[in-house]
């Protein structure tokens, strides 16, 4: 099986690069960025892009996995993107009547918070 989310392939190629000298301890790191990278790519979706209307619903999926690859970016290194992200964000604008700027739409429908 290969593709997208294919944790058995992601494990497999950890595992040989182990064999060629990366330390066990960083098993769990290496997977965590492969899985970061994984998310990276799949926000790029042209499909999310293309309408240039954040409340759409390709938009709103790519947004979690940028969620998710910010997570992640935290988890391993201790620095948190998200900050930054929202102020990058804040220049969307919805076409959509009812939606608010891009990042009172990550903090709610994404984060599942109130965007202070």
């Amino acid at each position: 099986m290969s593709g997208i989310g294919n944790r058995e392939r992601e494990q497999e190629f950890i595992s040989k690069q182990m064999r060629k000298g990366l330390p066990w301890r960083g098993k769990g790191k290496a997977q965590k960025l492969m899985e970061m990278v994984e998310c990276c790519a799949l926000m790029y979706s042209s499909c999310a892009w293309f309408w240039e209307d954040i409340s759409r619903p390709e938009t709103r999926q790519v947004l979690r996995f940028a969620a998710r690859a910010i997570d992640i970016a935290k988890e391993v290194s201790g620095t948190d993107l998200e900050p930054e992200f929202s102020r990058i964000l804040g220049t969307a604008v919805p076409n959509a009547p009812g939606f608010r700027s891009g990042p009172t739409l990550f903090a709610e429908l994404i984060r599942g918070t109130s965007a202070g």
